[in-house]
């Protein structure tokens, strides 16, 4: 590389481009590894992988064939449920977290008082719910609706999330009375059954 070309970067890499900055950043958590297979659709355990990283390649070796698996996911190890709301009426409460969200008529309907509007469907009425959740605890949780679902996540990975309570009075349905599924390993996994066999993982840890 020419001495010139050298100069620009400057001291301490501050002339290098934002862009050639974010490649040697990513490069630097370029991570490869062998790891045991499993069934198909089963977690393989990679405790430093999350959701944020980028996989770019899973290989499966069998019998000296090399073969790439398919439809390679990586796991959401943070804590989840739902809310499905139904034919809610005016007073039926939803607690999430501690914190109990009070539907109300649209017209009266308070949401600094933690008062949900009954929408004109179970779909509005949903999305009126996730956006109350989002607004008084958006440092734990994150809430999405889809249809009349309201898919309630903690905010941060780990076990921990499996003790943030769900509750509701009437007429809307909780999957469970606390939040399931956090990991404090990551993992993925692929339809390609590969037990019995060593996959090649290389993927960039983003953090």
């Amino acid at each position: 590389m020419p001495l010139e070309l050298l100069k620009q970067f400057g001291k301490g890499g501050s002339g290098i481009p934002d862009q050639l900055r974010s490649i040697v950043t990513e490069l630097q958590g370029l991570s490869i590894l062998a790891v045991a297979g499993a069934a198909a659709n089963t977690k393989i355990v990679v405790p430093a992988l999350r959701q944020e990283d980028t996989i770019i390649c899973a290989i499966m070796s069998a019998a000296g064939v090399l073969s790439n698996l398919a439809a390679v996911t990586i796991d959401d190890i943070r804590a989840s449920g739902t809310l499905t709301v139904g034919a809610v009426v005016t007073g039926n409460t939803v607690t999430v977290n501690g914190k109990v969200y009070t539907y109300r008529p649209a017209a009266t309907a308070n949401l600094l008082n933690r008062e949900v509007a009954i929408g004109a469907n179970a779909t509005e009425t949903a999305a009126n719910l996730a956006r109350a959740i989002n607004l008084y605890d958006a440092v734990a949780l994150i809430a999405t609706s889809a249809a009349a679902v309201v898919t309630v996540r903690a905010a941060a990975d780990g076990v921990g999330g499996n003790a943030i309570t769900l509750a509701a009075s009437a007429n809307t349905t909780v999957s469970g009375a606390t939040l399931t599924g956090g990991s404090a390993d990551g993992g993925f996994r692929s339809t390609t059954a590969s037990a019995g066999n060593t996959v090649l993982l290389a993927y960039f840890n983003k953090k």
